[in-house]
């Protein structure tokens, strides 16, 4: 593919490419350096990028500081899991349906799920726990598994559908999906929404932070055991911030 393009657009593509990737990883890149500095080095004015005292002494002093940090990243990779697994559960037959059938109020039933997109989750936190509180499910797993699923499924259905919209003919020809009936001609296993889908419910279950803040009662306290890695690392920082004031 690249054959077509002359010695001079090859340079601008991988020049541009350069420069993306650049602003993509020099943040994840000065994370990893802060990490490394002691705290106070973080509030320093001007802040300096480059230090002396580099050491790995923080991520030794984090299991100590948080003693339930492991089972924090568990609960954390355990709810991604499930969130992802369960949303693709829902998501594959209905996108499929929304891609290759017909049948009433298909069209405001999308739109519906368009501005359910639309709402921030921080608009929803006090009915949530209100349904929380109700169903019982506050401290427990679910409690984040539920509004996760929830909040993913319009996304998932629109990535999913637009998909085997654009690519039925060849999703015809394509070996058959498990999922789906096989007289039907399904989407392809693996299918680039699909992992786009997995890959999307992945991040936002293991980063989530609204539902473990107001479904897990004194959350940044150590002996909370359903809490989440982003828990942890609220409790790590208000503790380090503590000790340098």
């Amino acid at each position: 593919m690249m054959d077509r393009y002359t010695l001079l657009q090859k340079v601008g593509i991988y020049a541009a490419i350069a420069v993306f990737l650049t602003f993509v990883l020099l943040p994840f890149f000065e994370m990893f350096m802060a990490s490394l500095r002691p705290l106070e080095h973080l509030f320093r004015s001007p802040y300096q990028f480059w230090s002396d005292d580099f050491s790995f002494d923080a991520y030794s002093q984090m299991w100590v500081t948080v003693p339930l940090l492991g089972r924090y990243i568990w609960n954390s990779i355990y709810i991604a899991s499930m969130v992802t697994g369960l949303t693709m559960i829902f998501v594959i037959p209905a996108a499929y349906a929304f891609a290759r059938l017909e049948f009433p109020f298909k069209n405001a039933t999308l739109a519906a799920f368009l501005g359910v997109n639309m709402f921030t989750g921080a608009v929803l936190l006090i009915p949530l726990y209100r349904v929380l509180r109700t169903m019982g499910l506050l401290n427990t797993y679910w409690a984040m598994i539920v509004p996760g699923v929830a909040f993913l499924i319009p996304t998932g259905i629109w990535l999913l559908r637009s998909y085997l919209e654009k690519n039925s003919a060849r999703a015809g020809r394509s070996r058959f999906c498990g999922w789906c009936n096989a007289h039907l001609h399904p989407a392809p296993c693996g299918s680039t929404a699909c992992g786009s889908g997995i890959n999307r419910s992945w991040r936002i279950g293991i980063h989530r932070r609204i539902c473990p803040t107001i479904s897990i009662r004194n959350h940044i306290q150590p002996r909370t055991r359903a809490a989440t890695a982003a828990c942890g690392i609220v409790r790590i920082h208000r503790l380090s911030v503590g000790d340098l004031e």
